[in-house]
């Protein structure tokens, strides 16, 4: 693919917001994808390192970081990756103040939508995949607070499970790469943002992508949930971390996200929420910008 320009001569620009245990240097390969093609990428350093940090902690240091490109009046893209999900309707909300087009839309790369649900997509439902089986208490608020500690712990030593969990289709060469930028989060916030939040953007007329990839062996449910924020659901082949297995297919779906959307066709995020369905689609299917 050749160096992509907007019709109108201004940049195009991304915002990464990385996921748990996460960091920005996980972006690299996709970075590299991407720039080499003229679209500016930049990507936010979490306050993880803070317990004492909220998902709207996260949203002020991503919206911080991304104001500059907004300022400049670039064609600017959030995209998030898991738990980076949750940051979503607040650094959107702050970017908007910049202006009512500061956002040009979103893409999802399987990500926590919703409060978590006790025993399902939480901290003891991520364990129970780490660890030996633990009891059914484990839905219990106290519960999950005394393992969190346990399963920071074991983030980066449980490497095994670290990888069939987030990096399944990495060689050996790039998963002790990731491995090695993968680091043990102080706390994970507890103000996730409802469904109705996430929402929001495609009702303010956002365009809004969801990638979910083939071989992901932590997301669950997501036809409904890329349903429930008036997202169109795209399918690709892939981990949990495309980014960093299959960086080169992932930037060819991002690119073809952000030329559909520059060029203004079938992205009317209005219709997209009232379907019954989410428009479904895979890689092969989404045209060419």
């Amino acid at each position: 693919m050749g160096n992509i320009e907007a019709a109108d001569g201004r940049n195009i620009t991304i915002g990464a917001i990385h996921g748990f245990g996460q960091t920005p240097e996980h972006w690299k390969y996709l970075r590299e994808t991407l720039t080499a093609q003229g679209i500016g990428f930049i990507a936010v350093d979490l306050p993880a390192g803070d317990p004492k940090a909220t998902y709207e902690d996260y949203a002020a240091a991503a919206a911080e970081a991304f104001q500059p490109a907004v300022e400049n009046g670039d064609h600017f893209f959030l995209l998030d990756h898991s738990m980076g999900g949750h940051t979503i309707p607040g650094t959107t909300r702050r970017l908007r103040r910049l202006g009512q087009d500061a956002v040009s839309g979103i893409i999802d790369i399987s990500p926590s939508i919703g409060p978590r649900k006790p025993g399902s997509g939480d901290v003891a439902d991520l364990a129970a995949r780490l660890l030996p089986p633990i009891p059914q208490q484990r839905s219990s608020p106290e519960f999950q607070r005394a393992l969190l500690p346990l399963l920071n712990g074991l983030w980066v030593l449980n490497s095994a499970k670290i990888r069939q969990l987030l990096f399944n289709e990495c060689d050996d060469t790039r998963f002790a790469w990731a491995l090695e930028h993968t680091t043990r989060p102080a706390g994970r916030p507890t103000d996730e943002p409802s469904e109705e939040d996430q929402r929001i953007p495609s009702l303010l007329g956002i365009p809004r992508l969801y990638i979910k990839t083939e071989h992901d062996n932590v997301r669950r449910d997501e036809e409904r949930t890329a349903h429930s924020i008036g997202a169109t659901l795209v399918e690709m082949s892939g981990d949990h971390s495309p980014a960093v297995s299959r960086p080169e297919e992932l930037a060819r779906v991002i690119v073809d996200f952000i030329g559909r959307t520059i060029a203004g066709s079938d992205f009317d995020a209005s219709q997209r929420a009232a379907r019954p369905v989410p428009q479904q689609t895979t890689y092969d299917q989404v045209p060419r910008f």
